[in-house]
């Protein structure tokens, strides 16, 4: 990936929480356009019907 955008790419694992820490994460990073995120699970897509906290829902 660094060689096709020409940046060095870091990866940064959080894993738990059913994904919330990742996704945490991510939503509170710089809005500079330098940020990716990848979810590989399902209850990231029910997280937000079932807390209020969830990253997804701000």
């Amino acid at each position: 990936m660094a060689e096709n955008i020409g940046q060095q790419v870091l990866i940064n694992n959080r894993g738990g929480a059913g994904g919330n820490i990742g996704m945490e994460a991510a939503a509170r990073a710089a809005p500079d356009g330098c940020t990716v995120v990848m979810g590989l699970t399902a209850q990231l897509a029910v997280n937000p019907a079932c807390s209020r906290k969830s990253p997804a829902t701000r």
